[in-house]
Order: structure tokens, then C-alpha cells, then sequence
């Protein structure tokens, strides 16, 4: 059985998918706002007893996890966790690398034609009730 700890900010549909998938294992849901990331006993307990991560530690707070097998970043740099020691010797380390490309581009090119049509002008100039070319 597997303890897994997971950060995501999820709905109860959500959870209950999770649940679904691994109904065997022992389920911490915890989003990482309410995982205060100090060491208060609660934080330190829920991460030193996982054996799956969902989510972003602070690799500080992963040396009391000696059972930790696989961490899940929702990030896609994980330099940080690449630090000796910073994992127990054969935990899983995967991330989020090339979650985001697609949504990232499509802002990129957003913003370039917001920038090369001059939108952001001409909405200040909306608000100033001033119709203006631009």
C-alpha cells in the first residue's frame, strides 16, 4: 500500500478519480496552500510518510521522507530536487515538462498581436473616452 501525498488543488470529482484509480492506497489530500511548508509537526509528518508525492516540497523538507519512491512536480525544472540527497536513493523524480507548451505559446503570440496592433493603447484610450488612431 502506498501512502500518497497529493498538493494538487483539486475538485471532489477530482479526488474521487484519484481515489478510483488507486483504491487500495492510503490518500493525503492536502493543496499546498494548506501545507504551510514550515516545520510544523502536521507538514512534516504528511511528507515524511508518503511514498508518492503529487506536487512541489521544498527539497529541504523531503530528507525526513526515507520511503518516498516517486515525486510528481507539477513543474517542468526540477534542478532543485536534482541535488544530492535532496531524494532518497532510487525515488522516481518525474515533472510537468511540456504540460504547458501549447497554453505558453498561445500567450506568446496573444500578447505579440496585442503589442503589434497597439490593444493596450487603445483601451486606455477606450476608458479615457478618447478615440484615437493609433
Amino acid at each position: 500500500m502506498e501512502t500518497i501525498l497529493n498538493l494538487l488543488p483539486l475538485t471532489d470529482s477530482e479526488r474521487a478519480d484519484f481515489l478510483a484509480a488507486a483504491p487500495n492506497d492510503d490518500h493525503v489530500f492536502c493543496p499546498s496552500p494548506d501545507l504551510t511548508f514550515t516545520s510544523d509537526i502536521a507538514s512534516l509528518d504528511k511528507i515524511a510518510r508518503a511514498t508518492v508525492i503529487l506536487g512541489c516540497v521544498p527539497p529541504h523538507m523531503l530528507t525526513s521522507c526515507t520511503g518516498l519512491k516517486w515525486l510528481q512536480t507539477w513543474s517542468a525544472g526540477v534542478n532543485n530536487y536534482l541535488t544530492p540527497g535532496a531524494l532518497p536513493q532510487g525515488a522516481m523524480l518525474t515533472s510537468a515538462v511540456g504540460a504547458y507548451g501549447q497554453a505558453v505559446s498561445e500567450h506568446m503570440f496573444a500578447s505579440l498581436l496585442a503589442l503589434m496592433k497597439r490593444l493596450p493603447a487603445y483601451r486606455d484610450h477606450q476608458r479615457a473616452k478618447e478615440w484615437v488612431d493609433e
